[in-house]
């Protein structure tokens, strides 16, 4: 019948009831113990029937700017204020992000969007960052970095830099604590967030509290089991990824090299928390994990969580994906706790 037939509408429909009616019938699909989640499913299936086969990059901008919001919720009691950090090659796009009921000073989230270094912007993860700031109490500022092929590496790290001393000091103007700011990023913002980490640690810089790394494109490198078991995961696949790092990475670049590669570096005495989230449909699974076992070994502290049956991005799809809700709540808990201490 063509109402339970998988299209486009008929999927949002589905995904936005409150339950998948019975008749629509989605396959189970286990990998490696792991259960996919029906409604994780359904989303990467409606990706994939949006996918064109021959897309322009600008097409692919577009597109993913069009569909952020579809199955976001964000919180409207959020006041917001767009900025520009002036730097030697660049003017950056921030935007601002406080509680509408605070007036004092507040930590703040550092944070860096996803989207293989080639797509994605502000706009993109405005949702993500409402939620993040009203969980948190805190003041978010979201970093339109430059984006490859047209400014591959190392502008994006190049940018992050220099929002890092823009908001060291302009923090006191704009009522942030400048000794409570985390680095904060998802997919390849979360590679953005910990190359900035270690180009401060490195170079004696004040550092920031906290890292939060959600499911981080953290490794150049391809030789993980789960680019091999997840490579055909709903929404990201291998070969995206290989996609994403040809734009991105310059001929004369390194992959393994450590600004490029974050996981390559040895975790420092002085690193601070880590907040560290997976998806267990995902290829880039297992090097987040390694990630976060490395910094272990180092002690240094870190929350690590891996959503057994959730695909690549999840977090920006709250109105249909519960475990979404579920995982921002425990990183909006997370980060209070690392915010409260002295």
């Amino acid at each position: 019948m063509q109402e339970y037939a998988f299209t486009p509408e008929n999927i949002v429909n589905w995904l936005l009831a409150p339950e998948i009616p019975a008749q629509v019938k989605i396959p189970r699909i286990i990998c490696e113990g792991r259960r996919l989640d029906p409604r994780a499913w359904l989303l990467g299936e409606l990706i994939r029937l949006g996918n064109l086969p021959e897309q322009t990059i600008f097409l692919m901008r577009e597109r993913y700017q069009a569909g952020a919001a579809l199955f976001e919720d964000p919180p409207t009691e959020i006041n917001t204020e767009d900025l520009n950090c002036l730097s030697p090659n660049t003017s950056i796009p921030l935007r601002l992000y406080r509680p509408n009921t605070s007036q004092e000073s507040l930590p703040c989230i550092l944070y860096f969007h996803g989207g293989g270094m080639v797509i994605g912007s502000i706009e993109t993860h405005d949702g993500l960052c409402r939620r993040l700031c009203k969980g948190t109490e805190a003041a978010v500022l979201s970093v339109d970095y430059r984006l490859a092929p047209e400014n591959p590496f190392p502008a994006a790290l190049e940018d992050a830099q220099s929002v890092w001393h823009w908001l060291q000091s302009q923090a006191t103007e704009n009522k942030l604590l400048p000794h409570k700011i985390a680095v904060a990023g998802d997919s390849a913002g979360g590679n953005i967030a910990a190359s900035l980490l270690q180009d401060l640690l490195i170079s004696g810089q004040a550092s920031p509290c906290a890292q939060v790394l959600l499911y981080p494109w953290i490794d150049m490198g391809f030789d993980w089991p789960s680019m091999k078991s997840m490579a055909e995961a709903p929404v990201l696949s291998t070969q995206d990824v290989h996609w994403f790092q040809e734009h991105y990475l310059p001929a004369w670049a390194n992959p393994q090299a450590p600004r490029l590669s974050p996981l390559q570096s040895s975790g420092r005495a002085q690193e601070p928390p880590a907040f560290v989230l997976t998806c267990g449909f995902d290829p880039l699974r297992d090097m987040g994990k390694a990630y976060a076992e490395s910094r272990r070994q180092e002690n240094i502290e870190v929350f690590y969580h891996e959503a057994q049956g959730q695909i690549h991005a999840f977090l920006q799809s709250p109105r249909v994906l519960p475990e979404a809700r579920e995982v921002m709540r425990m990183l909006c808990q997370w980060l209070k706790m690392q915010f409260s201490q002295d």
